[in-house]
């Protein structure tokens, strides 16, 4: 539910650049990164593609330190490369915070 109120601010900020309503479906489409379709839909306009590129590398780098600390708590499975997309800041919060010392793959299979 919280993704359907990010998605319409998301409609609502690239209608307010007056970007074509295409432009806000291809990036929905292609990043998976909130954050990252919000910093970019405002640089386009006023930075080169490279500039866009390294700002979203460096703001995306959260994901290699969160993705590190859930590791540690992971039920290790050979099907572990199943959930390397799955890891938002919400999908972190809940299973990182999760009072069980291993989490189950299959749990993590389904919040993600």
């Amino acid at each position: 539910m919280g993704y359907i109120t990010i998605a319409i601010a998301f409609g609502v900020l690239v209608k307010t650049n007056d970007y074509p309503s295409y432009v806000g479906w291809m990036m929905s489409i292609i990043v998976f990164a909130g954050a990252s379709q919000f910093v970019a839909i405002e640089m386009i306009k006023n930075a080169t593609i490279l500039e866009v590129v390294i700002t979203t590398f460096f703001l995306n780098l959260r994901h290699i330190l969160m993705s590190s600390s859930i590791s540690t708590k992971i039920e290790k499975n050979k099907k572990m490369y199943m959930l390397a997309f799955g890891v938002t800041d919400e999908t972190f919060s809940v299973s990182y915070f999760n009072n069980e010392k291993k989490i189950p793959f299959d749990y993590l299979l389904g919040l993600f």
